[in-house]
């Protein structure tokens, strides 16, 4: 940290700068908070999956004889006189058996009734990624401006997609920060919409990017044409929590992001969607 014993004046350009990384802290922490969310819903569906497959022998067959043996033995208390003592005794003695596990599937369609996920999900909707990828770039552009890094936008025709409208946005503005953050001064990024309906893409094109993209962003690519390098602690973004969080709220919207890059070409980064429903 270094303070300066006089303070300095900010030019226009980097008050604006200021403000936006302000907004990625902002944005940052919601992901991570969004992307815990998910896993939460995704963790508890995954366990509501797995009691109804228990569930489904236990109800189907193995259930029906301590229910029956039951039911003979409340039929036989009901008639004090002609219950000897050994039966009622027996009688007990299958209530306390067959109890914990009655017990047991009650607790567990409780738990599948229960309608709690444990925090806030994904809202959907029918957005044109178009309009995301708009308000990303603005959000980064003076980050950019401020680093000397050139982005610009081609607008796309309409891609629709279904989507959580705040949150991919989010998520689409951090991966372009990251982008700006690891392209050195004089390096050009260029940003389109592609597709159409049929495959909504998202594409970055990278010139200048001066680590290898597998290290920068290891997190990300879950369909890739390349292999990447291994990767540091010290020189990969591979404990980077924003990357991670950011990879969560892609897969939600079962998103693949391919990475391609060459020595002249730069590198590009293609997040394709499927098309709104």
């Amino acid at each position: 940290c270094v303070a300066d014993a006089v303070p300095r004046r900010l030019g226009l350009g980097q008050l604006r700068a200021l403000r936006a990384l302000a907004r990625q802290v902002t944005t940052l922490l919601e992901l991570r908070h969004s992307a815990a969310a998910v896993a939460r819903t995704a963790t508890r569906r995954t366990e509501s999956e797995r009691l109804h497959m228990e569930l489904l022998p236990l109800l189907g067959g193995e259930l029906r004889a301590p229910l029956a043996e039951l039911r003979r033995g409340v039929e036989l208390l009901r008639d004090l006189d002609f219950c000897p003592a050994g039966v009622a005794a027996g009688i007990g003695a299958a209530v306390h058996a067959h109890a914990p596990e009655l017990v047991r599937l009650l607790d567990n369609l409780l738990r599948m009734a229960d309608p709690d996920d444990g925090g806030v999900g994904l809202t959907w909707g029918e957005v044109d990624l178009n309009a995301l990828i708009d308000w990303a770039v603005r959000e980064v552009r003076p980050i950019a401006e401020a680093r000397d890094v050139h982005l610009r936008l081609s607008a796309g025709p309409p891609a629709l997609v279904s989507a959580d409208a705040r949150r991919l946005a989010q998520a689409m503005s951090h991966l372009m920060f990251c982008a700006v953050k690891f392209t050195p001064p004089n390096g050009r990024i260029r940003v389109r919409v592609a597709g159409g309906t049929v495959t909504p893409t998202a594409e970055l094109h990278v010139l200048g990017l001066r680590d290898d993209p597998a290290t920068v962003f290891p997190h990300l690519v879950n369909g890739t044409l390349r292999t990447g390098t291994a990767t540091t602690p010290e020189t990969s973004a591979g404990s980077d929590e924003g990357l991670a969080a950011l990879k969560t709220i892609l897969d939600a919207h079962h998103a693949t992001v391919v990475l391609c890059d060459g020595p002249d070409d730069g590198t590009a980064f293609h997040v394709v969607f499927p098309p709104a429903a």
